[in-house]
């Protein structure tokens, strides 16, 4: 019998990572699902309806010795990660470059930069030398430029998208398959719907939809990687 692949998924308590790490499940992987809130991770386990499909992981990205604990139980479960998708993240917006601090700078690389890099490092360190490793990281249109308002979060994106790069040119013939990922729209979920009460429906992504594209990349051959890719809703003005 064929051994199951292993995805490693973060943020994966709601929106987004929820629907991957269901999606996944429904697709045949094993799931180790990372997210601050202990009893959405139990919801998300029960509703995938398939026994010890998913192991939940409460941890705290920002928190580099939480991370590794959280590894060594998901190494100890699972013989190897076939993928990660770091999905998790915070919007860090909202003030002029003139009103920002220190620590609105280092609570944005945190929440959106080290949370990936702390599990980026883990996967490496735990690879064997002849694995495949496919990496994805989720990003925004902030990733690729500044913006009024937006330079805490954009700094943080960025720099989670040049290590992106970085990673595909150093690991990719060594079997790392680093992808970077744009997501250029609402993902439709109520906390946007609330905050965006007089958007369209055609203005919004479908999680699921997404999910279904973002697993495409964990399964691609060799000869055949992407190194980035970008979403948006076909109203999206680009």
């Amino acid at each position: 019998m064929q051994q199951k692949r292993t995805l490693v998924i973060t943020g994966a308590s709601e929106g987004l990572g929820r629907a991957t790490a269901l999606e996944a499940v429904k697709q045949g992987y094993q799931v180790a699902a990372i997210a601050r809130n202990e009893s959405r991770l139990k919801s998300l386990q029960e509703e995938s309806q398939i026994k010890h499909s998913i192991l939940p992981l409460v941890c705290d990205l920002t928190d580099a010795p939480s991370v590794t604990r959280a590894f060594k139980e998901i190494f100890n479960q699972f013989d190897k990660v076939d993928a990660l998708i770091n999905n998790a993240g915070t919007w860090t917006g909202g003030k002029l470059v003139a009103e920002l601090t220190l620590n609105d700078l280092k609570e944005s690389l945190d929440l959106n930069f080290f949370s990936a890099f702390h599990c980026i490092s883990e996967c490496l360190s735990h690879r064997k030398e002849n694995d495949i490793l496919h990496i994805l990281n989720i990003g925004a249109t902030a990733s690729t430029r500044g913006g009024k308002k937006t330079s805490a979060f954009a700094i943080a994106k960025s720099s989670l998208r040049i290590l992106t790069q970085s990673l595909a040119r150093e690991m990719g013939p060594l079997g790392v398959h680093a992808t970077h990922i744009i997501l250029d729209g609402l993902i439709d979920n109520q906390r946007t719907r609330n905050l965006n009460p007089n958007t369209v429906n055609e203005n919004f992504m479908n999680p699921q939809n997404l999910a279904k594209a973002l697993l495409t990349l964990c399964d691609q051959p060799k000869d055949t990687w992407t190194l980035e890719m970008d979403f948006r809703p076909y109203t999206e003005t680009f």
